[in-house]
């Protein structure tokens, strides 16, 4: 699955760890429910803007 579009990092938001080790990841989720995901479906996973992180987690682990 390829992206159709990724932010740039931006290493500024580690300053508080500065001297400490960061490693940046991402994260592909391929299927939902056991079939895969398509263009739609990536609002549902997806975390942006000004959404709460922990409604939004909670929802996308339902998702199965």
């Amino acid at each position: 699955m390829h992206l159709k579009h990724l932010l740039p990092f931006k290493p500024a938001f580690f300053e508080a760890a500065q001297g400490a080790l960061v490693q940046p990841v991402a994260i592909a989720y391929r299927k939902i429910r056991g079939l895969p995901i398509d263009y739609g479906q990536w609002p549902l996973i997806a975390w942006y803007g000004d959404m709460v992180l922990l409604p939004h987690l909670w929802h996308l682990l339902s998702l199965g």
